[in-house]
């Protein structure tokens, strides 16, 4: 079964200790099989709210994914503190 953790049971970024990735590397993440649960939207928001050099999010979705749905999921990544101004965000549909 899948369960999920309480958000109490999950580590939290600690900004006092970065990771060194997140500060100054990392510039690409990709999220193949995107499906737009929360906790995915989650994953992909701390990558928003913390890579400081990120430049591009991709997203992988299955075809029959709606622009609407595609617009849904990208507001909720905008979000005001984001680490890297820059980093856009790509949705890709994919057949698989």
């Amino acid at each position: 079964t899948n369960r999920e953790m309480n958000d109490e049971n999950e580590p939290q970024y600690d900004p006092l200790n970065p990771i060194e990735c997140l500060e100054t590397h990392l510039k690409k993440v990709v999220f193949k099989s995107f499906k737009g649960y929360g906790k995915q939207v989650d994953f992909a928001r701390f990558f928003v709210l913390n890579a400081k050099v990120l430049d591009k999010i991709e997203f992988e979705v299955k075809n029959h994914y709606s622009s609407g749905t595609v617009a849904s999921k990208h507001k909720l990544l905008q979000v005001e503190n984001r680490a890297s101004r820059e980093a856009r965000f790509e949705f890709r549909t994919t057949s698989y």
